[in-house]
Formats: structure tokens, sequence, C-alpha cells
């Protein structure tokens, strides 16, 4: 009978209590390794991949985490219902054409055909997401849904044409109404008194443009428009609905407080990255927060061009920072940045 020494069952009973060990060692490891490449998976129509650059919040897209800003003052607000042309703002004008959602749900084939008859380098702002919350674009941020309104797979086709083709490219998101996102995360919406969500006429709910969760989410959209090829990501919808029945904590800041805050947080998030934060809005005197950003206006009269530029005192160089969005081909637009209507054919 073969009898095993003692010392080599001490060594055999050591080696043991080693591979013991390693193996938890490595279950440990293991699990630790799952939990933090979890944060790194991107899925998409394709499958899913892993992408490193993403930030360590719960959302996909590129910036840094913004923080909630400290709110001292517990005051109740009650908001009524009452290239060589470069210069130091680092941009250039920008002089182009715009495709809307109404173009991109009913005749999205005759956009495309608009869009491929451009030279490089002319600007083009489509609406990638609806004001109720859905994306026109194969999203892969946590829990987004896209339209169905949409042929989501011609609008990426879309998109990757407009990154070959030398266009540059700016997205138009609206940014505080999101009734997908308020329902979801309802208490980063605005609230009635009794708790409820308030909502517009149009059946949206709004977002809370002092809400740190808002903010990330919206830092998400921007990153992830990047690296799908954006230049320029604009958002739209950037307001406090003026409403009597909107009731919350914001301390002793003002509406306008408020929204300066919010743009400068979203425009820091993406400091010295190569993306444009701009905000579209009714209001000529909107805070915009940097000189590398730009204020986007519609509906406004060409009679009343130079007026209204005269009332963007927070712009460094209103020639460049100011773009005119409007169907008309009146030239008095021309002066600054303009960014006209594709057409749709005669119904």
């Amino acid at each position: 009978m073969f009898i095993i020494p003692y010392h080599a069952k001490m060594r055999l009973k050591k080696f043991g209590k080693f591979l013991v060990f390693l193996c938890l060692l490595l279950v440990v490891v293991g699990i630790f390794l799952f939990f933090w490449l979890e944060r790194y998976i991107v899925y998409t129509r394709e499958g899913l991949y892993f992408d490193f650059e993403r930030p360590t919040t719960a959302l996909s897209g590129q910036g840094q985490e913004i923080t909630a800003t400290e709110n001292t003052d517990s005051v109740r607000i009650v908001y009524d219902d009452n290239g060589d042309d470069t210069n130091n703002t680092g941009l250039q004008p920008i002089s182009g054409y715009y495709g809307d959602t109404e173009m991109i749900i009913h005749d999205l084939p005759g956009l495309r055909s608009q869009i491929e008859a451009l030279p490089p380098g002319t600007s083009v702002m489509l609406d990638v997401k609806s004001i109720y919350g859905n994306f026109y674009y194969s999203t892969g941020l946590t829990d987004a849904s896209t339209s169905s309104a949409v042929d989501i797979a011609a609008m990426d086709e879309l998109i990757s044409y407009m990154k070959k083709s030398g266009l540059y490219m700016i997205a138009r998101v609206p940014a505080f109404c999101d009734p997908a996102y308020a329902l979801a995360h309802q208490s980063a919406g605005l609230p009635l008194s009794s708790g409820a969500l308030w909502m517009d006429e149009n059946g949206c709910y709004w977002l809370d443009p002092s809400s740190a969760t808002v903010l990330n989410y919206l830092s998400a959209i921007a990153g992830e428009l990047s690296k799908l090829g954006f230049d320029e990501v604009v958002f739209s919808d950037f307001v406090i609905p003026d409403n009597d029945s909107i009731v919350y904590d914001t301390g002793s800041s003002s509406a306008r407080d408020i929204l300066g805050r919010s743009a400068e947080n979203l425009v820091n998030a993406f400091m010295g990255q190569d993306l444009v934060i701009s905000f579209s809005s009714d209001d000529p005197a909107f805070p915009i927060p940097s000189t590398t950003s730009r204020l986007f206006l519609t509906d406004t009269d060409a009679a009343g061009v130079e007026s209204i530029a005269g009332q963007a005192v927070s712009l460094t160089d209103p020639a460049i920072q100011l773009v005119f969005v409007t169907e008309s081909r009146d030239t008095r637009y021309d002066t600054y940045s303009t960014l006209r209507s594709f057409t749709l054919p005669e119904s």
C-alpha cells in the first residue's frame, strides 16, 4: 500500500488551501470586474460593445457629471401666469438648413435627397428627439425609447451619411419638455402643490432645470450625439413654463438665474471637448454662458433683425453667435448666422 509521507501531506494541504484562496480571490475579482465593466456597456441595434470613455454615471454619453447646487434658502417660488471668419469666440459663422420633426416623420427620403445635394461644410440642423421624450435615432441611453412615427434605421443611415459627407452637423434636442423622462424620474419633474406632475396643453410633463439628475441626462444625450458625429447640440425648450400652478422650492433664485446656471453647467460639462453646446430661445437676452456657445432664435421678423441683435447682450459676437432659424428667404437675416428650412413637396 502506497503511503504519502507526512511532509508531502502537509505540502499538499497547504497547496490545497492556496488553491481555495486563489479561487475565492478570482471569484471576488470577477464580481468586481462584472459590476465595473457594466457601466461601460453600450447597447445598439447591432448588439453591444464596451465604451471606456463614457462617464461613471448610469447614463451613457460623454462629459463631466453635474452635481446639484446647494440651496441654502428654502423660499418657495411660484411661477405666475403672467475658418477665416473665426474670431475670439472660437466659432465660425454658420449658414445652411434645418429639418424639423414634421419633415423627418412625413418625408425622410425627400429630406435626405436635399441633404445629399449640399456641398461639404454646409450646416445642417436636425431634430433628433420629440417633445414627448422619444428619440429619432438608435439611442443607447438607459430606458430611452425611440419614436414609432420615425423610420429609425433610415434616420441612422442619414446621420451616418452626414458624418461622412463633411457637413457641419447640428442636433436640436428638447431639453426640459420630456414626459417620458419625467414619468420615469418623477422627483425631477415640475410639480403641482398636490405633488403630481404639471402638464402643459400638449399633454407634456416638464423637467426641473435645477435638478442635477436632469442635467446629467441632457449631458448624456449630448455626449452620445457627439459620438455619432454631431458638431453642435442645441437645447430647445430651455425654459421654465410660466404657469401659476407650478410650485417647487428653488431658494431665492429667479427663473432666469436657474436657467443661466443650468446652461452654464451643461457648457462646462463639455469644456475642452470637440462639441459646441448651444441654446434655442425666443428671448434675445437669454443668458448665454460662454463665448463658445450660440443662441438660436426662431419665429423672428426680418424687419426687426438689428433690433433683436441689439438685445442679445450676453453675446460677444452676435454676427457669429446669433443664429436665426427661419422659413423665410429674406436676405436681411444674412448679416448673422442663418438656418433656413428645407422644403417639403406640396401635398
